[in-house]
């Protein structure tokens, strides 16, 4: 799976019209403990961060799409 079809796929899996929980959708780069590791991801801003713990599972943002 290339980046374009990575991408389209989250969008399609988590850009909901009715979806409240993200401010915006975008390419730029992973962070790690708050560091740039310089690798490309596709990031999710959300309107408040919530402990893992707190999420449904079925809610959760997969840590890797297609691979």
């Amino acid at each position: 799976m290339n980046k374009v079809t990575s991408l389209r796929a989250a969008l399609r899996a988590f850009a909901k019209p009715t979806d409240t929980h993200f401010e915006a959708i975008y390419v730029g780069n992973k962070t790690k403990g708050g560091q740039d590791t310089g690798e490309k991801a596709i990031c999710f801003l959300v309107k408040k961060k919530k402990p893992l713990n707190e999420v449904a599972e079925k809610e959760r943002i997969p840590s890797s799409i297609g691979g």
